[in-house]
């Protein structure tokens, strides 16, 4: 059976449950008869679509305290139920077809799975859900990766109460959320030109050089080891003719291969 299929029968079980417990705590209170006026029943059917009808939201986040200052966040709206909140993705999909979430806030720098990986896999099972990714980082490659996973908008951790429920009803409307900031960036990604000869990975090794980082830190981001990186770098400075990081970072910025943001000059 299709995921979809699947999905759409769970919503239905998930529909008709919530109706019936909340249908049988209004009819059989203790000490009450089973009598209800017309009016007492219209009551019951707008708490009922009320519940039903509220977004249902996933939180993924590993830092304890945020994910709970999220929750808070999310549930004080009034508007939206948080159906599932995990300090990882594997957990979350893994339950996915269980809580079929509407909305999903995703950190990107998770244990084990990263948020990027995560979207990627939450939109293959359920295509209709919103993915909004949140962090501190404002990493315009990371950016690009997660949009390109299917991510539906992105929301800086810093962001006040209100700005994270705007943005959960601005995605929920069709919208695509993100800072100024963040905008930018990914203005400049989609402006560089295709026709570099570097891959995939060799163009984030570029990119980690322009930002400072080391070859530990780069291997670590990457997952991958030191001599890997090295390789990369000697694949590049191949590629480029070029015999330096500088002249690779030069090249690399006229011809738009990289953001130009990052550069030291």
């Amino acid at each position: 059976m299709k995921p979809q299929r699947i999905g759409s029968i769970m919503a239905s079980k998930i529909f008709a449950s919530e109706a019936r417990k909340i249908t049988l705590n209004f009819l059989y209170p203790p000490g009450r008869s089973l009598h209800v006026s017309k009016l007492q029943f219209l009551a019951l059917l707008n708490v009922i679509i009320l519940k039903i009808m509220k977004h249902r939201i996933t939180i993924i986040e590993d830092n304890d305290k945020i994910r709970e200052g999220l929750v808070a966040v999310v549930e004080c709206s009034g508007r939206y139920d948080v159906i599932g909140n995990y300090s990882n993705c594997e957990d979350a999909i893994r339950l996915l077809q269980t809580d079929l979430p509407d909305v999903v806030l995703m950190d990107i720098g998770l244990p084990g799975m990263s948020g990027i990986e995560g979207t990627t896999r939450i939109k293959k099972q359920l295509p209709a859900c919103v993915i909004l990714i949140i962090t501190v980082v404002e990493d315009s490659e990371k950016v690009f990766q997660s949009l390109c996973a299917g991510a539906g908008g992105y929301i800086v951790k810093n962001s006040n109460v209100e700005d994270i429920v705007k943005s959960i009803d601005e995605a929920l409307a069709g919208g695509a959320p993100m800072s100024l900031q963040i905008a930018r960036m990914v203005v400049q990604s989609f402006n560089r030109r295709n026709d570099s000869p570097l891959s995939n990975r060799e163009t984030e090794v570029l990119q980690a050089i322009a930002q400072g980082k080391s070859y530990t830190k780069i291997a670590t981001e990457l997952f991958v080891t030191k001599d890997t990186v090295r390789s990369h770098i000697k694949n590049i400075y191949q590629k480029l003719s070029v015999n330096s990081k500088a002249e690779a970072l030069q090249v690399a910025n006229n011809k738009k291969w990289i953001d130009k943001q990052w550069l030291p000059y």
